[in-house]
């Protein structure tokens, strides 16, 4: 069996990732932080029935932790998607060995949906 896995180390303020295929999608994290907390997430990704993460919230403290979130077999795309309360945002994650996905902003941002991930990870479960 091949595992999957995701790599978070940078959240400011809300990031989702879903995994989605031809016939579903799947909430793969849900992290809220800032207030320059540190982030550091890894998610495995193994087959077996689906079951939804829960938020972890890193707005008063950092968060460092791992956890398993289990898929039917197939292939899944993976997206990002970061949302801004407001001035700096940050997000950075990394799908297996692929680049990162991130994305920053400064100073005076404005809040609302700010990023979201470009370039496509692909995975097979």
């Amino acid at each position: 069996m091949s595992t999957n896995t995701i790599n978070i180390n940078a959240t400011n303020n809300e990031l989702y990732i879903i995994a989605f295929g031809w016939s579903a999608s799947y909430q793969l994290a849900h992290i809220q932080s800032g207030n320059d907390n540190t982030v550091n997430v890894q998610i495995s990704i193994v087959p077996g029935p689906y079951g939804r993460p829960g938020t972890l919230n890193g707005v008063n403290n950092s968060i460092d932790q791992n956890y398993t979130v289990y898929l039917p077999s197939g292939q899944y795309t993976i997206a990002g998607v970061g949302f801004n309360w407001g001035d700096v945002w940050k997000f950075h994650y990394q799908v297996n060995s692929n680049g990162p996905q991130q994305g920053f902003g400064p100073h005076g941002s404005s809040s609302g949906w700010v990023w979201n991930s470009n370039n496509a990870d692909t995975i097979t479960v």
